[in-house]
């Protein structure tokens, strides 16, 4: 039995606490998948950010079909797009990054972590970068 009044929760990090890997960036977080319609994007996805996305649906037949995508200067704008075009039951889940170069290594990220064309992505090509650096490529295979 709990003790009434004692809350549960974790307690909540001390910023003087030293991190044992200083230099290590903070890891991607993918925002849980939600409905996708005009007023959960406003909602939860800020302006002016560029970030990467992914669009899950079910047809009237029961297949499954899964997009991933990005923008590189404003995912808010990109998926009140998406919701204005798609249909009823689509879920979507999403990511912010830093730069362009970042939105396309989440985008490869995804479509990889998606099964890619195996999976039969919308699309089933691999991501394009919107400005080809050779050593900067996808981060899982030759692309």
């Amino acid at each position: 039995m709990r003790v009434a009044g004692r809350a549960r929760h974790e307690p909540l990090p001390n910023p003087a606490q030293l991190s044992l890997f200083p230099g290590l960036p903070p890891s991607s977080r993918v925002q849980p998948a939600i409905r996708l319609t005009e007023a959960n994007v406003a909602r939860t996805v800020p302006p002016g950010r560029p970030g990467v996305f992914f669009l899950k649906s079910v047809g009237a037949d029961g297949e499954i079909r899964e997009r991933v995508g990005r923008d590189d200067v404003d995912l808010r704008q990109r998926l009140l797009q998406q919701a204005r075009e798609c249909g009823v039951n689509v879920l979507f889940g999403w990511m912010l990054a830093e730069n362009a170069n970042e939105a396309y290594q989440l985008e490869c990220y995804l479509w990889h972590a998606h099964g890619g064309a195996w999976a039969g992505i919308a699309g089933d090509a691999h991501p394009v970068p919107a400005e080809r650096i050779p050593f900067l490529g996808c981060p899982d295979c030759d692309e």
